[in-house]
Parts: structure tokens; C-alpha cells; sequence
């Protein structure tokens, strides 16, 4: 995920990283990951369909820490937002950064109240619910129960077509999070970003990865089918 390149007062200094991501249509998709504190929230700044791996929007959360990542893949809105909510076993095809995931509570399909477990490759378990779902354009979520480090933790994922470029989408992923205890907060927050930041930045590119993998489009499109029709080619 990315920011303005404007830093508000108490905002730390940002560093980025650019990705390219080859897929089957030869085309490069891009992928941007910065972490920083901010208290303010500047307006979106689109130039074109990489508008957002350059610069976007410091959401204000308290000056809590914030890790987004940003990349476009060669596929449209309904079809990368589905790919984002295909869940176990294939989730487990593309999604290096899960282990174990289930919906709770007997639910079929991810929404919005949906409670999930999900056990992460560092093997750290986390509950957490969808506080949104509204396909194709975002979805988001929070944690209830997690490792013990984590006060607070919520993400957003986004999506949007690509300006300038049909059948492409730009996915941006957004997480902020709050460490305890508070003595070392400060300290355990900045090591966050990092870590965090790295997981992003390698889940994103296997989300980019997998929006170009036949068979991991081909059940996204599928579900798609089943819930609202033929999906978009």
C-alpha cells in the first residue's frame, strides 16, 4: 500500500519497495509496500493505473502504525476480489502467508459478520470478522482474538479498475495494528512495520501471482457464476 509523499507532522520517514510481478498476458503488474505513522489522511491523487503504488491515503488511526501494499493485476474487479476470498484448500494454492483458515459458526461464504481462524506460516492463530463485504470493490476486517502482542489489529483490501488499462484491476491492501504492552510499544511497533511490511509485500505478489493461475481463476470465476452470473472475461 502506498502514501502521498507529503509527511505530516509526527510521521516517520518511509521507504519503498517496487516489485515487478511477471504474469501470462507479458504485462509487468506492480506492487509498492511502505509503513509509516501518520495523523493525518490526504486526499487521493490519481494519475492513471499506478496511481496508487506512488501515492494515496494516510488513513488516521490515532498514530497508529499502518502497512499497506499495492499492486495491479491483469484481471477485473470481480474476478481479483474473488480470487481474494477463494478459501481452503485452494486458498492454500496462491496464499503463502496462511497455514490453516476455516469460516466459524458453520458459515458457507465469506460476509459481513463472518467470523474466521485463521493459523498464519509463523504459526501465530488469529479470530477475526468481517466488519465489511461488499464485492467487487472491498471487503474488511478485524481482529477479535489473536497473539498477545496485538492490542488491536484490522485490514481493508481494495479494489478498483485500473484507469487507462481494461480488465485490470488495482488491489490495494491496507492493515493497522497497535502493540502492548505499552512500555515497549513504541519499540515493538516500528519492528512490526517491518515484519509485517515483508509479510505484505510477499502475500501481495502470491495474490498477483495467483490471479494468473488457470486454476485458481478458473474456481474464482466459477464462484462467481454461482452467486451473480457469468463473470467478466
Amino acid at each position: 500500500m502506498s502514501y502521498s509523499p507529503a509527511s505530516p507532522a509526527g510521521a516517520v520517514r518511509e521507504k519503498t519497495c517496487h516489485i515487478r510481478v511477471g504474469h501470462q498476458t507479458g504485462l509487468n503488474s506492480h506492487a509498492a509496500v511502505r509503513a509509516r505513522r501518520s495523523t493525518s489522511a490526504p486526499a487521493f491523487r490519481g494519475r492513471g493505473p499506478f496511481a496508487d503504488a506512488r501515492e494515496g491515503r494516510v488513513m488516521d488511526h490515532g498514530r497508529m502504525p499502518v502497512v499497506e501494499a499495492v499492486v495491479v493485476v491483469p484481471v477485473p474487479p470481480d474476478v481479483a476480489f474473488a480470487v481474494s476470498q477463494t478459501t481452503a484448500p485452494l486458498r492454500y494454492r496462491w496464499d503463502p502467508f496462511v497455514r490453516e483458515q476455516r469460516l466459524l459458526d458453520g458459515a458457507a461464504r465469506p460476509g459481513k459478520g463472518v467470523r474466521t481462524f485463521t493459523r498464519s506460516r509463523h504459526g501465530l492463530t488469529m479470530i477475526s470478522q468481517y466488519v465489511s463485504y461488499a464485492p467487487p470493490s472491498n471487503v474488511g476486517m478485524k481482529m477479535l482474538r489473536g497473539p498477545w502482542f496485538f492490542e488491536m489489529f484490522a485490514g481493508g483490501w481494495r479494489f478498483t479498475a485500473a484507469e487507462g488499462t481494461p480488465g485490470h484491476t488495482v488491489a490495494t491492501w491496507r492493515y493497522s495494528f497497535r502493540c502492548r504492552p505499552a512500555l515497549l510499544r513504541p519499540v515493538a511497533e516500528r519492528l512490526g512495520r517491518r515484519l509485517l511490511g515483508h509479510d505484505i509485500d510477499r502475500r501481495i505478489r502470491a495474490y498477483a501471482r495467483g490471479c494468473t493461475d488457470p486454476v485458481v481463476l478458473a474456481a474464482a470465476r466459477q464462484a462467481l457464476e454461482d452467486s451473480t452470473g457469468p463473470a467478466s472475461r
